[in-house]
């Protein structure tokens, strides 16, 4: 529905390519000003929805 990718496969082509994520996620971080009192690891989550005939939820999809 709509022209989102398809992201329900994590094989699929869609969004960023997994080569390029660590080096995105960083950037998103450094710019946010998030830098400080990290763990090690920090897991980046994320979601899709799919939204119909409702023009206020369909500004605010989160897919």
């Amino acid at each position: 529905m709509g022209n989102h990718p398809d992201i329900s496969n994590p094989d699929s082509e869609a969004g960023i390519p997994e080569s390029d994520r660590a080096v995105v996620s960083e950037f998103i971080l450094r710019n946010m000003g998030l830098t400080k009192n990290f763990s090690p690891i920090v897991l980046l989550v994320g979601h899709g929805s799919t939204t119909t005939n409702n023009p206020q939820a369909t500004g605010l999809d989160c897919g």
